[in-house]
């Protein structure tokens, strides 16, 4: 196996890890984004052009606010924006005054939007 390849499974194995420890909330994006920072400049090497699929749980859950706030690492007021914007996934209404996401929705919009970049 070459390093090139070695470091695309690498990295497929570390997507899967985030994404797994995101969707069950035992970790934030800056820590995701850190760890894969680290990987790439120990790899000392480029970003992969392929674009990884997310490892969505079968077991889905609901996040409250502050859990998702938690996790984009944003304040109210930006995820206002963004969910203003139509680019969010839209919330469940828990009742009247109480909304939760899709853990699953969330995660793969958080993967979606962070490898766009």
């Amino acid at each position: 196996m070459d390093d090139q390849t070695r470091l695309l499974t690498e990295l497929e194995e570390l997507h899967e890890h985030l994404c797994s420890q995101l969707s069950e909330g035992l970790a934030t994006v800056s820590a995701a984004r850190r760890l894969s920072a680290r990987l790439l400049t120990m790899a000392n090497c480029q970003a992969p052009s392929k674009k990884l699929e997310p490892a969505v749980s079968t077991k889905a859950h609901l996040l409250t606010m502050d859990q998702v706030l938690e996790m984009l690492g944003v304040s109210r007021a930006t995820l206002a924006r963004t969910r203003s914007s139509g680019k969010f996934p839209q919330p469940v209404r828990l009742s009247q005054r109480r909304i939760a996401w899709k853990s699953d929705e969330i995660t793969a919009w958080i993967l979606d939007n962070k490898l766009q970049k």
